[in-house]
């Protein structure tokens, strides 16, 4: 799951709880670790972001997932 911050504004999206499949806000948000470097925040260079750091072994929920759901796919 993806939780961008920025200078003034903070998006996320909602996603629904296994259990109850009611749609809850993250009760915390971190940086993510890079899958390639393996450090919070990314120390690749500028050349490697471009190449996304997307783990296709990791399942997503999109039928949990409100960014899924609003048709803005977390996968393309």
């Amino acid at each position: 799951h993806t939780y961008k911050k920025s200078q003034n504004v903070e998006i996320y999206h909602k996603q629904d709880c296994k259990k109850c499949h009611i749609g809850c806000e993250p009760y915390r948000v971190e940086r993510l670790i890079c899958s390639i470097c393996k450090t919070q925040p990314c120390t690749c260079t500028a050349e490697e972001r471009r190449a996304r750091h997307n783990d296709p072994n990791k399942p997503h929920r999109s039928d949990l997932c409100h960014k899924c759901r609003s048709g803005f796919p977390c996968h393309g």
